[in-house]
C-alpha cells in the first residue's frame, strides 16, 4: 500500500513539473510573440504601411494580457481612426478624427505629428478657400453695378426729349472719356506705374477703395458715366479734388472732359 502511495505522489510531481514547464513555455513564447509583433507594428506604421501594422497589432493583441494588451488596443484606435482622416472627402470628419488622433498621447507619436501637420494644411485650405470666394462675390458685385448702371443710361434715353439731350451729352462725355482712357492706357496711365502714383491725395493719405466707390457713386449721381474710367483715374481725380480751390470731384472731372487732358 505504501509503495502505491509513492508511485502516485512521483507521478503527480512528474504532472506538476511537465506542467510547469510547459505554461513557462507558452508564456515566454507569448511574450516573443508579442515583443516581436509591436516592433514590426512600429516598423510598418512608420513606412506608412498601415494595414499590416493592425494585422501586426491583431496577433500581438492575441499574445498579451493586461496592460500590455491595453497598450495594442490603443495602437489599434489610433492607426484607425488616422486611415478613416486620411480616406474621408469631409474635411469636418477629416479634422475631427485628425484631433482624436493627436489627443491619444500613449499612442505613437509619428501617427501624432503626421496628424498635426495634417490639420494644418486643412487650415490653410480652407482660408484659401474663404478668400477666393469674397474675391469672388467682390467680382460679381463690381459686374453687377456695371450692368445695373448701364440699364439705367439706356432707361433715361427713352423718358423725355429733355433726358434725350442729357443722354446725348452723356453720351459724348463718354465717348471723351472712353477715348482718352484708351489714350491713356496706351501711355501707361490706368497701369501699375499709374495706379501707384495716384495712390494718395494732396495731402499724402491713402486713397481707399471704398473712396473710390464713393467717387463713382458721386459721378453717377452728376450724369457722368464712371463706368468709362479705370480705378487709377478715378484715384487721380480724387487727388486733384482734395486740392484747394479744385471746385470738387464733378468739377473736376467736367473740366478734364471738357480739355480732354
Amino acid at each position: 500500500m505504501k509503495k502505491i502511495s509513492g508511485i502516485a505522489t512521483i507521478v503527480i510531481l512528474v504532472v506538476l513539473a511537465v506542467g510547469g514547464g510547459v505554461w513557462t513555455i507558452n508564456k515566454h513564447n507569448s511574450q516573443k510573440t508579442y515583443q516581436t509583433e509591436l516592433k514590426a507594428a512600429q516598423k510598418n506604421v512608420n513606412e506608412k504601411k498601415y494595414t499590416q501594422a493592425i494585422a501586426n497589432l491583431n496577433d500581438a493583441k492575441k499574445a498579451s494580457k493586461g496592460t500590455e494588451q491595453k497598450t495594442v488596443v490603443t495602437y489599434l484606435k489610433q492607426i484607425k481612426l488616422f486611415i478613416t482622416a486620411e480616406n474621408t472627402t469631409d474635411n469636418n470628419k477629416a479634422k475631427n478624427n485628425y484631433q482624436k488622433v493627436k489627443n491619444i498621447e500613449n499612442g505613437y507619436t509619428i501617427l501624432r505629428k503626421r496628424a498635426i501637420n495634417a490639420l494644418d494644411k486643412l487650415i490653410d485650405a480652407t482660408t484659401s478657400s474663404k478668400v477666393s470666394s469674397v474675391v469672388s462675390s467682390a467680382k460679381s458685385s463690381v459686374s453687377s453695378s456695371i450692368t445695373s448702371s448701364s440699364k439705367k443710361t439706356s432707361s433715361a434715353n427713352t423718358t423725355s426729349d429733355t433726358s434725350t439731350t442729357e443722354s446725348s451729352k452723356a453720351k459724348t462725355s463718354s465717348k471723351k472719356a472712353t477715348s482718352k482712357v484708351t489714350k491713356d492706357q496706351n501711355e501707361g496711365v490706368g497701369s501699375a506705374d499709374a495706379a501707384k502714383k495716384y495712390s494718395k491725395d494732396a495731402m499724402g493719405k491713402t486713397i481707399t477703395d471704398n473712396e473710390v466707390s464713393q467717387a463713382r457713386t458721386t459721378l453717377k449721381k452728376a450724369n457722368i458715366d464712371e463706368g468709362a474710367f479705370p480705378d487709377s483715374d478715378i484715384k487721380k481725380f480724387i487727388k486733384e479734388a482734395s486740392k484747394a480751390n479744385s471746385g470738387g470731384l464733378v468739377q473736376v472731372v467736367k473740366d478734364y472732359l471738357k480739355s480732354g487732358e
